[in-house]
């Protein structure tokens, strides 16, 4: 019986560790909404569909899709920079419309992914498996965000 921790398996707690605190806080702010769980199911939902419309499109696309993946690097990379910036800023608009790009960005690569994993481009199942648990995540929390900013109702 192997008991080694790997580095994928370190990695995944590490990453794993990080987006829950994060997500707790979004979360917690959002659940101090009069319809909090709304918003919260409407992001799961929204969240689930999305997943199935990528995984019906590179079910569906015969096309090879991984020249997409340096583009939604660099799309990635940009969206980064501009939330970094948006710290400092504070901007409302900002944080919509980075909220917006991610929720693009992440779900493009959720079809990179999948398709990457149909054809066989990603033959190691722990870092499939993690880069989709992180497009679903980045989806649901930047649709979390989105919907927190625009349909949050204070009492």
């Amino acid at each position: 019986m192997n008991t080694e921790v790997t580095n994928y398996g370190s990695a995944g707690y590490g990453i794993s560790q990080e987006q829950r605190l994060m997500l707790s806080r979004l979360i917690g702010m959002v659940l101090g909404f009069s319809n909090g769980a709304q918003l919260i199911m409407t992001a799961f939902a929204g969240t689930a569909g999305v997943f199935f419309v990528m995984a019906s499109l590179a079910s569906v696309i015969k096309r090879d899709l991984s020249g997409m993946g340096k583009w939604l690097f660099v799309g990635a990379m940009v969206l980064m920079v501009g939330a970094i910036i948006n710290v400092f800023v504070g901007s409302t608009a900002g944080m919509m419309a980075i909220s917006m790009a991610a929720i693009g960005i992440f779900s493009a690569y959720m079809l990179y992914d999948l398709k990457q994993i149909l054809d066989g481009g990603e033959t190691n199942y722990i870092s499939a498996t993690l880069a989709l648990y992180l497009d679903v995540f980045n989806v649901f929390q930047s649709l979390l965000a989105l919907l927190g900013i625009m349909g949050g109702e204070r009492d």
